[in-house]
């Protein structure tokens, strides 16, 4: 008996020393890799077309809310648009997950607190240019896909928040001409998603990523917000420094142990009627001027304002990746300073990094993607309108997590 014991126990360490060569081999091959044999990752269209889109959108909505209330507020559906090389395989996702979102198309929440209920209207914004005949006009949907585009069915808007206080439609479609004219229709067709009642935020969320979710789930979120500032940051949406509490998630989950979905983050964005309007020199302000409009409020400069997003990025990234939130670190007096300042942030980013290293509590992926912010917060020439940065953060922070994520889900590459 003793030993047959002994000889299964011989026979499982060789099966086990052959895994661990078989795994040894691979990983050589990992480090032996090239360039050219890398996943492939680029955006839907050029970031250039992406942000002058995401300024129209900001537009659109910022001059046709009411002057009832001086406050509305607007989600965008932060989404990745990142195109992956074909040899990357995910057999066990639905198709519908592997679509890419375009440059044209915007996922948006609106709400006033002009309205009793504060409902949200949750659409879909299409961006389509017209024929040549047509040119100078922008026409812009706000629905979910569909053929019907029929002019005669558009109706005179004057103030979003009367449709979002009185839809013809849980689902409206929107359209702006090149004279500045909002008209609208309702739209065919009702929404597949489901929505909670309410929003969590992901400063609410943060304690649930200390627990084992989904490794889809958690380095999704991680890829979209740095996705999402590569499209965003010469933009409106972004003019003042994004944290925790302004990413939220509206959509249903049906998987325990969260009610919300994590693949669908949205950035929460406040206007404010009759504020104090400033000319900048940013790119978002210049955008704002083509479009025949002007910004809300004074703006950093584009240098301050990448580098204290990618500050605040790098501090998510650090909460996402521990499940911690950044005032468990701090003291009762430190926890209101640190996050406007970003020097206080800085020390507390490269310590907190340090530390969840030397734990070994930090995967390697996610420890170069926080690096790479904090270098791009310390570099004066950190540009997303520069195509050589951006490909150069692209395979520092974007390129490390996908790999690393697919390999944890279908293992090495033969």
């Amino acid at each position: 008996m003793k030993k047959n014991r002994v000889k299964a126990a011989l026979e499982r360490l060789e099966a086990c020393t052959r895994m661990i060569d078989v795994w040894t081999t691979r990983a050589d091959r990992l480090q032996d890799e090239t360039p050219q044999s890398r996943l492939k990752l680029k955006f839907s269209a050029s970031l250039g077309t992406i942000q002058e889109n995401a300024t129209k959108v900001h537009q659109v909505i910022s001059r046709n809310w009411c002057n009832d209330n001086p406050v509305h507020v607007a989600r965008l559906l932060l989404e990745q648009r990142l195109v992956r090389s074909k040899k990357t395989k995910r057999p066990l996702q639905a198709a519908s997950l592997n679509l890419v979102a375009q440059a044209t198309c915007f996922g948006l929440s609106l709400r006033g607190d002009c309205n009793a209920s504060s409902q949200w209207l949750n659409s879909e914004i299409k961006i389509d240019e017209l024929p040549s005949s047509s040119a100078g006009t922008v026409r812009m949907t706000i629905s979910v896909p569909e053929d019907d585009h029929d002019p005669t069915n558009l109706q005179h808007i004057t103030s979003l928040c009367k449709v979002v206080r009185q839809p013809p439609h849980p689902f409206v479609v929107f359209c702006l001409n090149d004279k500045g004219c909002l008209k609208s229709r309702p739209s065919l067709k009702e929404t597949a998603a489901d929505y909670v009642q309410q929003s969590l935020s992901l400063e609410a969320l943060l304690p649930h990523f200390e627990a084992k979710l989904p490794i889809t789930e958690v380095y999704g979120l991680a890829i979209t917000l740095i996705a999402s500032i590569f499209q965003l940051n010469h933009t409106p949406w972004l003019e003042t420094k994004w944290s925790k509490r302004d990413i939220v998630f509206a959509r249903a989950n049906s998987n325990m142990p969260l009610t919300v979905d994590l693949r669908y983050p949205s950035l929460v964005k406040k206007f404010y009627q009759g504020a104090l309007l400033q000319i900048s020199t940013s790119k978002s302000s210049q955008l704002i001027q083509k479009l025949g409009a002007s910004p809300r409020r004074p703006d950093p400069t584009p240098v301050n304002r990448t580098c204290s997003n990618l500050l605040a990025l790098a501090i998510m990234l650090l909460e996402i990746s521990s499940g911690r939130p950044v005032e468990r670190r701090l003291g009762d007096d430190q926890i209101i300073n640190v996050l406007p300042n970003d020097q206080s942030g800085l020390q507390l980013a490269e310590g907190w990094l340090k530390e969840e290293k030397s734990h070994g509590r930090l995967s390697c992926a996610f420890s170069q993607a926080i690096l790479a912010c904090l270098q791009g917060y310390l570099n004066p020439d950190a540009n997303f309108d520069d195509d050589e940065y951006c490909n150069a953060f692209k395979e520092k922070a974007l390129l490390p997590l996908e790999e690393e994520m697919e390999f944890l889900l279908f293992g090495p590459p033969k």
